[in-house]
């Protein structure tokens, strides 16, 4: 673990420049650039800036951060990754943060999916100061919040996985119009140390019993509805393939886990060759294992 000072040797706020209507130039990022976690270009604003020499240092960079600190409380947190586009200038604007990563310790796509977890935003719920209008967090107390840091390599690799994968429950999920109420949001933990350092899994249990088994599983799907605060939370653990895992668990093993109020429910499944098979399987069965218990079934 690694506290986002420490990584992150550049966070501040950006510029304030005033703004107006129908005006062009060199574009400046908004609060609203970010509002899709995601950088818009369609909500940039203007001042007529033609020579941005004067804000060369509030220039972004490829890999910068955006972060929501001054806005309704729901969206404090909200992060979207900059991607240089060509030889375009940006201007770092007021009311956004902007976070810059030693890119010899910290790949900043790792770092953006880590700001997207619960575990990540619990902790930005502790550091937040609210008023009547809006609601904030200093600098001081963002950069004192601690982020998992496997090495650079590995971090480079969570990366690669989740652009692939992002999470085929959540997916399925918020495919369904209306989902945003009452789906509260998803980790995918690739790593041991995501599992115990996001979900909190014990990492005894971890040496023990290795992540692909049932107190694992059963311990995720726990971490899980803690650190969301919701009712139900489902959590997967497998081998997708193309090879065993390091204690020698078959390909298609999984186990998925159910947590509710009273009680936690593991199902171990064994299933064909392909990863793809493999986690569209997963996937159903923990959908049924939701589905019977909110239809008063057994859950088995």
């Amino acid at each position: 673990m690694a506290k986002l000072g420490d990584v992150f040797p550049l966070v501040r706020n950006g510029v304030s420049i005033r703004q107006t209507d129908g005006a062009t130039g060199i574009p400046i990022t908004r609060i609203e650039t970010i509002s899709n976690r995601e950088i818009d270009r369609n909500k940039f604003g203007y001042a007529n800036i033609i020579d941005g020499s004067k804000y060369k240092n509030y220039i972004l960079q490829d890999g910068d951060i955006l972060m929501s600190h001054i806005n309704s409380e729901k969206h404090l947190g909200k992060v979207a990754l900059y991607r240089k586009q060509g030889n375009e200038q940006i201007i770092h604007g007021m009311n956004l943060l902007m976070l810059r990563a030693n890119s010899s310790v910290l790949f900043p796509p790792y770092a953006t999916y880590f700001f997207e977890t619960p575990a990540f935003l619990m902790q930005i719920q502790k550091i937040t100061k609210k008023s009547v209008n809006q609601a904030s967090f200093t600098v001081t107390a963002l950069k004192e919040i601690e982020i998992p840091l496997p090495p650079l390599d590995e971090q480079c690799r969570i990366a690669a996985v989740l652009d692939k994968v992002g999470g085929l429950i959540a997916k399925r999920l918020t495919d369904v119009s209306g989902s945003s109420q009452v789906f509260r949001g998803g980790v995918v933990s690739y790593t041991n140390e995501v599992k115990h350092g996001v979900l909190g899994v014990p990492q005894a249990l971890l040496d023990q019993y290795g992540a692909v088994s049932e107190p694992v599983a059963r311990a995720m799907a726990e971490g899980a509805r803690q650190a969301l605060g919701c009712d139900l939370a489902l959590a997967s653990t497998g081998v997708a393939g193309p090879d065993p895992d390091e204690r020698g668990n078959p390909v298609g093993l999984v186990y998925l886990a159910l947590a509710a109020p009273d009680g936690t429910w593991v199902r171990k499944i064994q299933q064909g060759l392909g990863r793809e098979r493999v986690r569209h399987v997963s996937a159903s069965h923990g959908f049924d294992l939701a589905r019977r218990y909110l239809s008063g079934l057994e859950v088995k």
